[in-house]
């Protein structure tokens, strides 16, 4: 696998140190998450790379500890701990970060096709307000539920999280329209969940949902109509498989 940067060590350390890093990374199908953990140094996506490298996502980083400074087109960004930071792999940067944890969201380039301009005005900036807020908020709840994800809500998952991206960046009338795609998502997601702990129960109708979920049926319907819900007839079953994991730590590859 040939790294996305070439990383050097700070001037004041020797190869002899070595570079105890601990890498896990989490494959959610149309997203890859990473938790990081790393000592102070260096990193450049130089131009050359960039000729040998296809691969062009945009990545965000959202640092728990640590300091870093990323430079593109002469433009610095300083980031540091709890703010998001978005960049593409697209682009030629270097920069330098110090003793850091660290959870990076990967997202193919092709997953916002139709907002490329928009996150291209953004390169290499340090999101803020509302919506920033929100965004960390809703990757930390992903991060707490790796473990727990089935396969069937991973690509709700990165829906959900390409509407929260747009939602940041976007101008109001993008934000608008993300922010009621997120409401559909989460009504959806709280009728799922209310069908399959209701499959047995003789009170289970459109008016029970309603009543349950605190919405109207036409509220309800439009958001329901297209999902495709387990028979009562079936018996529940234990969730199908996680996300895949992928571990490296001090340069070792391990599974989880």
């Amino acid at each position: 696998m040939a790294p996305l940067v070439e990383v050097r060590l700070p001037d004041c350390k020797s190869l002899n140190d070595g570079f105890p890093a601990d890498h896990m990374a989490w494959n959610l199908g149309g997203m890859l998450i990473v938790q990081q953990r790393a000592p102070a140094h260096s990193y450049l996506r130089s131009a050359a790379k960039l000729r040998s490298s296809s691969i062009d996502h945009w990545y965000i980083v959202l640092p728990r500890t640590g300091r870093s400074w990323t430079e593109v087109d002469r433009r610095v960004a300083e980031n540091q701990s709890g703010k998001l930071e978005i960049r593409s792999l697209g682009y030629p940067f270097r920069g330098r970060v110090t003793d850091s944890e660290s959870l990076f969201l990967y997202m193919p380039r092709d997953l916002f096709s139709d907002a490329a301009s928009t996150l291209d005005a953004k390169n290499n900036s340090i999101l803020s307000g509302n919506f920033a807020n929100l965004l960390v908020d809703y990757v930390n709840s992903i991060e707490a539920r790796l473990r727990s994800l089935t396969a069937d809500d991973l690509p709700r998952i990165v829906h959900a999280t390409r509407s929260m991206v747009i939602a940041c960046l976007g101008p109001p009338a993008e934000q608008a329209a993300a922010v009621e795609q997120l409401t559909g998502v989460a009504l959806m997601e709280r009728a799922r969940r209310y069908v399959h702990h209701n499959l047995d129960a003789v009170h289970l109708t459109p008016d029970s949902m309603c009543r349950a979920l605190g919405v109207s049926r036409s509220r309800l319907y439009p958001v329901v109509r297209t999902k495709r819900w387990c028979s009562p007839l079936h018996t529940k079953s234990p969730p199908s498989g996680s996300p895949c994991c992928a571990k490296r730590s001090g340069g070792q590859p391990a599974h989880c």
